[in-house]
């Protein structure tokens, strides 16, 4: 009589743990990027300091951080850096026509969508990809139509922030995150923002550009940072470092723009797995056994069982994700596949004979 294989998980909180039913199978989603760089419609040059390896390192970068997620996810370029625009293109669609262009007129912004969106050749436009034009500038990045299928347009001045943090920032838009002060929210300066507003996400603590993490946890907890148990301390770090926040240009080191909390990194899973399949080579589909509803393997509506996972992740370098506790299930894995769980808790599957 053929046996069935049982399999024993536990993870530890704090360290995401990997499962793979086989050693071929490919335990990390990769995530594509397709980068160009817009050139002087002057003399056709690039903007200083925009190279091949400046774009390795900031990517390398990106994904020091995804790793720390444990979810699996990691950016891969998909070719070289690509010129795009040239000599004498001072006008629209020319891609050179926003060569050093500070967007001031945020008619511009939607400009650019629509031009890409129309001249897909003329600038490298990648339907499976995310694309990320460098212009020459100061600080100014931004992304848009990242609700739509397919159109992936992330603009990263090549004075922004190494270009790694801040793509990171901008993709984590694109992934369907707000800033951590609220979805309309910007800076506290000129006018802008006095008091927080929502950012859709439950466990960010509720935020503003202008505090620090004394003020954060005041406006929270009533008392000072110093005040604060350890498990409050790191709710409030959660919000100052965080890669969706405003924080950190300040800050020395670095620590800033460095996490995010496991709501957050749902909801990123949940849009690259979903509207923005095409940019991945695979799907996460969660796992939770207090599910007694509706079961489609979203993070909101996740299987219940972890076979069900199994079932609906069916090989192909997809992960099933499952949340913490106890699943007494036998499995019989046949094909590769990655459980992962998320970095706090602790799940067991499987059953002692």
């Amino acid at each position: 009589m053929k046996r069935t294989k049982h399999i024993m998980l536990i993870a530890a909180m704090s360290a995401p743990c990997v499962f793979c039913a086989s050693a071929n199978a490919d335990d990390i989603i990769k995530v594509r990027v397709s980068y160009k760089v817009v050139v002087n419609p002057v003399d056709g040059t690039r903007p200083p300091g925009v190279n091949d390896a400046d774009i390795d390192a900031a990517v390398e970068g990106m994904n020091a951080i995804m790793e720390t997620f444990g979810r699996g996810y990691r950016f891969v370029r998909t070719g070289a850096l690509i010129d795009i625009g040239g000599i004498g293109g001072f006008f629209r669609p020319n891609p050179s026509y926003y060569y050093g262009n500070g967007f001031a007129d945020t008619q511009d912004r939607a400009n650019i969508e629509s031009d890409a969106v129309a001249n897909k050749s003329l600038y490298a436009w990648n339907d499976n990809a995310i694309n990320l034009f460098v212009i020459s500038g100061g600080g100014i990045s931004f992304d848009i139509g990242g609700n739509e299928p397919g159109q992936a347009l992330i603009v990263i001045s090549s004075g922004a922030d190494a270009k790694g943090k801040t793509a990171i920032h901008e993709i984590g838009h694109y992934m369907g995150l707000c800033h951590t002060q609220g979805c309309s929210c910007g800076s506290c300066a000129g006018g802008g923002c006095i008091i927080p507003e929502d950012d859709r996400i439950s466990d960010t603590l509720p935020d503003l550009e202008c505090w620090d993490q004394d003020l954060i946890a005041t406006f929270n907890f009533g008392v000072g940072y110093s005040s604060l148990t350890p498990g409050q301390q790191t709710r409030v770090d959660n919000v100052f470092f965080n890669v969706m926040s405003y924080h950190g240009e300040d800050q020395a080191g670095d620590n800033y723009h460095t996490r995010e909390t496991e709501l957050q990194l749902d909801e990123w899973v949940d849009k690259a797995s979903s509207s923005h399949a095409a940019d991945c080579d695979g799907i996460t589909y969660f796992v939770d056994a207090t599910n007694n509803g509706i079961q489609t393997g979203t993070s909101e509506l996740p299987l219940r069982t972890v076979a069900k996972g199994l079932n609906f992740a069916n090989g192909g370098g997809n992960i099933v994700l499952v949340r913490p506790g106890n699943y007494p299930e036998n499995l019989h894995i046949t094909s590769p596949v990655t459980l992962r769980v998320p970095r706090t808790g602790k799940v067991t599957i499987g059953s002692h004979h």
